[in-house]
């Protein structure tokens, strides 16, 4: 059930929220999309909101891409394998091989982003929520509007966001 790891996340999503100003969201696989299960939204008024129930695709999206990054590669094939990946914006990656290679390189850095992916004014850090075998079981991400959040590598944003996933991922 993802009810432990909602509670889990909870005081992690706040103290993200508090430190960044941006909306920080929970995300976990349902069939072939990715449904925000808890959404701590920005103060800002300009602000991306999604609602807690809401679903994202899971080839344009960070919360998606962190959690196939970290599933079972059988997995990740028989969710995107043979289906056509919607363009929803110029960003967005539609090429499965170009999508897999994607893949690899979040697992190797840790998490994944979502530059205008999903919708070009947005810009989305994400990082897995693992399980004791190293299987992502949800992800958690920081989203804000590209004019004003756009993380680099190296950025705060980024090592407090990997911090709180695996102080998450300890709790359960």
């Amino acid at each position: 059930s993802i009810e432990p790891i909602r509670r889990a996340a909870m005081p992690h999503m706040l103290a993200l929220r508090d430190r960044f100003g941006e909306t920080v969201n929970l995300g976990h696989i349902q069939l072939d999309k990715v449904t925000y299960v808890e959404v701590v939204p920005s103060e800002y008024a300009l602000r991306l909101h999604e609602r807690p129930g809401a679903t994202v695709c899971l080839h344009a999206s960070a919360l998606g891409k962190a959690i196939l990054a970290f599933s079972d590669d059988d997995y990740a094939a028989s969710l995107l394998g043979g289906r056509e990946l919607q363009m929803l914006t110029r960003h967005t990656i539609t090429d499965p091989v170009e999508l897999l290679a994607e893949l690899r390189r979040v697992h190797d850095r840790g998490y994944a982003f979502d530059k205008g992916e999903t919708s070009t004014l947005a810009t989305c850090v994400a990082a897995p929520i693992l399980n004791g075998a190293g299987t992502a079981v949800a992800a958690i991400s920081i989203s804000g509007p590209t004019s004003r959040f756009n993380p680099k590598k190296d950025s705060p944003v980024i090592e407090s966001l990997l911090k709180a996933s695996a102080e998450i991922a300890k709790q359960l």
